[in-house]
């Protein structure tokens, strides 16, 4: 994970072009491509967001592979934030529901100890 925003230009032979990617996704992303998992956006997070990367399942939906999230829309998976850093509204829904319901069972077993 970079903890600068830099990019670097990805060229696949199964692709008629180039894409801008995160430097340090390039490897992920190159593997993936060879793999033929249809990449369509990607993010390492910059120290700020969890690694993101969108996939499409070639048949009707986007998904981010690594939560495992369905995105419900074809393009702008991702949102700026104040700061300028880029994030998907699903994962981070997600991911603070998990902190919820984590720090729900925490509590409760906190509780059940100091009886």
């Amino acid at each position: 994970m970079c903890k600068s925003r830099n990019s670097a230009r990805i060229v696949v032979a199964a692709y008629s072009g180039e894409v801008r990617t995160d430097k340090c996704m390039k490897p992920l992303i190159d593997f993936l491509w060879h793999k033929d998992i249809d990449t369509r956006a990607c993010c390492c997070g910059h120290g700020k967001y969890p690694m993101t990367i969108v996939v499409w399942d070639g048949a009707c939906s986007y998904f981010e592979i690594i939560s495992g999230i369905q995105i419900p829309r074809g393009k702008r998976f991702y949102r700026k934030d104040k700061e300028g850093f880029y994030y998907i509204p699903e994962v981070m829904d997600a991911l603070s529901e998990k902190k919820v319901i984590k720090d729900k069972d925490s509590a409760s077993i906190i509780r059940r100890k100091g009886r």
